[in-house]
């Protein structure tokens, strides 16, 4: 019997776990990227928005399975713990990418921040009316931190094409000067802790 030893246990355990969680975020792209929070217990979760408002929602539950076959272990050693790794964790961050996209779905429904082109092709005017419907925070300087913008593939092409006018440019400069204010009254309402 070969001797047990924990703290390289613990060690190998917790490589495995970056690995896993690796996987996961590379799989996730932009959404791998997002803070997160652990949560220890509990069955529901409450979003706090800056205005006061707390929006409380019950856990979802995510689960994939790792399979390893003891002839997968024998023949590729740690190479299968790492490719079974691998799989469960893309199968995993699929399931959390949709999750996390159907939360958000439904969040931005139910505050009325979703704006259906109805099929309509994207133009430069649906990308103001979006930019004009969330909030922008803006770096010490005053210089804006502009939004993400996920979509699909397709979507992500046709934005690509699309040719900004001098029209586009001066109503993003004011829907950009209006977040900047609104920005400076949020930022001036805040309680410091002190």
């Amino acid at each position: 019997m070969l001797p047990d030893f924990p703290e390289v246990r613990q060690l190998i355990g917790r490589i495995l776990e970056e690995w896993f969680e690796f996987c996961c975020n590379r799989r996730l792209g932009l959404m791998g990227r997002m803070r997160k929070v652990v949560m220890h217990e509990g069955g529901r979760s409450a979003l706090r928005r800056w205005d006061g408002s707390i929006e409380r929602k019950p856990m979802g539950r995510i689960g994939s399975a790792v399979t390893l076959r003891k002839e997968e272990l024998e023949s590729k050693g740690v190479g299968a713990v790492l490719e079974a790794l691998q799989t469960t964790a893309e199968d995993m961050a699929g399931k959390q990418g949709r999750f996390m996209i159907r939360r958000i779905n439904e969040t931005l429904e139910e505050a009325g921040q979703v704006r259906h082109a109805k099929g309509q092709a994207l133009t430069p005017g649906l990308i103001l009316e979006m930019l004009d419907m969330v909030d922008i925070d803006f770096d010490e300087r005053g210089q804006p931190k502009m939004p993400t913008l996920m979509c699909g593939e397709a979507l992500f092409e046709a934005a690509k094409k699309l040719e900004p006018t001098i029209e586009y440019e001066t109503k993003q400069r004011q829907i950009i000067e209006s977040k900047r204010l609104a920005w400076r009254e949020r930022e001036g309402d805040r309680k410091l802790v002190g």
